[in-house]
């Protein structure tokens, strides 16, 4: 019994440091590589990326609800638009412990791609928001602070985001949730 505590223990480690590597790449890559630009289905990377956070959202029995058309299509970078959901949605999830996350996915009339992800969590201090685009900040950076992570999620979304030319906003729903808003451009070929 105690040699299965030590094996999940080496097994979550090692699932730790393989993201905070993750991370460091997609930050230093930010820099150095332009976007991918494709016409991509927002269904497919949106839904794949869902995918890939439910298991956190279910360990910690929280609903994950997506709404998006799956005839929706962008000219983008899919592989960074990823990465970007990734942050976001591992966040919701992070500061959620109760109720759920939902993604939604609209095109307004103007073009651009609006994704909005919404939490039940505590909800986001918007005195902090302007500094969670830098790197290794986090809203509570505290010695005691009750979240891991090492503040480079949301500062890999701002660096997309600003290569993308498009928007991140975020918003209190008091009582409790956050607000994400992500506003991406069609970008040209």
């Amino acid at each position: 019994a105690a040699s299965d505590v030590y094996k999940r223990q080496i097994h979550d480690s090692a699932t730790d440091l393989l993201t905070l590597i993750s991370d460091i790449i997609d930050f230093v890559d930010m820099d150095d590589r332009s976007l991918n630009i494709q016409l991509f289905s927002l269904y497919d990377v949106i839904s794949a990326t869902v995918h890939n956070v439910k298991k956190s959202a279910d360990l910690k029995m929280l609903t994950m609800d997506m709404q998006v058309d799956d005839k929706a299509i962008m000219h983008g970078d899919p592989k960074r638009l990823g990465v970007a959901l990734r942050h976001l949605l591992d966040n919701a999830i992070k500061f959620t412990e109760h109720g759920g996350v939902k993604i939604e996915c609209v095109i307004s009339s103007d073009n651009k791609t609006c994704i909005t992800i919404e939490d039940s969590g505590e909800g986001i201090s918007l005195l902090g928001v302007p500094c969670l685009s830098q790197t290794f900040v986090q809203a509570d950076s505290g010695l005691n602070r009750s979240k891991a992570g090492v503040g480079l999620g949301l500062a890999i979304v701002g660096r997309i985001t600003k290569k993308w030319n498009g928007e991140l906003s975020f918003k209190n729903l008091s009582p409790h949730g956050t607000q994400v808003k992500l506003e991406l451009p069609n970008l040209k070929v």
